[in-house]
């Protein structure tokens, strides 16, 4: 045991790669052989599936022979004998041969009685309406003005402490004659009155007519109409 324990110490950095090697390559020796009984465990199952195949197609071939023989010693009520049956095909022609089949008896068109009613019968048109605003004219005359700046001119008084003051009457120029007016008003104030002979500058707006014109101050209404006529058996629509 010393000198295990003493060659163990010696050649450590050997010995331990070497161990893990050989783990390693135990690991996968048990990783192999239990895949290979794996597979052996599947395949089994395989096989008996395959035999059981078989064995059920050998069956089928031979019960088809009891069913033809079946088939061959059936006889008819008259003695007869009849053989074997005939395919589906073989049936349905001699039924058409015997003139009464099915599909013969059935009317061209019998499947779509539904429409051949909605064909035949006779629209009755009905009013489909609708509504739509619709302006009520209404016709007005409205006068036209023009905002005008219209001058003047303020008189003085004499006041009793002997002062002229701007308090007196105001005329005002609509045409150029009233302005005339005014200047020979003052010409004569100053000559009988003893006025002395200034004015105040005055103006004012107002609202003149110049014209007038004609506005269609009307309103919506809301109107019902008929916009189509539709049968409504069919839905056609005129």
């Amino acid at each position: 045991m010393n000198q295990a324990k003493e060659f163990f110490s010696k050649n450590k950095k050997v010995v331990i790669p070497v161990a893990i090697v050989l783990l390693l390559l135990i690991i996968v020796a048990i990783c192999f052989g239990a895949r290979s009984c794996v597979r052996k465990d599947t395949a089994e199952p395989q096989s008996l599936v395959q035999a059981e195949n078989t064995n059920a197609s050998a069956e089928t071939d031979t019960a088809t022979p009891e069913a033809s023989q079946v088939a061959g010693e059936m006889t008819s009520a008259n003695g007869t004998q009849v053989g074997a049956a005939t395919p589906a095909t073989s049936v349905a022609g001699a039924t058409a041969s015997g003139g009464n089949s099915s599909s013969g008896a059935t009317p061209s068109g019998g499947g779509n009685s539904g429409n051949a009613n909605t064909a035949s019968h006779t629209h009755t048109w009905v009013n489909h309406t609708a509504t739509k605003q619709v302006w009520v004219p209404k016709m007005v005359t409205v006068d036209d003005y023009e905002t005008k700046k219209i001058p003047g001119g303020q008189l003085y008084t004499l006041h009793s402490d002997g002062n002229w003051y701007s308090d007196g009457e105001t005329y005002w120029f609509y045409t150029d004659a009233d302005f005339q007016a005014f200047k020979a008003l003052i010409v004569n104030k100053m000559k009988n009155e003893g006025y002395c002979g200034n004015y105040v500058n005055r103006t004012k707006t107002e609202k003149t007519k110049v014209g007038s014109h004609q506005e269609d101050q009307g309103h919506y209404e809301t109107k019902t109409y008929v916009d189509y006529q539709y049968c409504p058996i069919c839905g056609q629509r005129k």
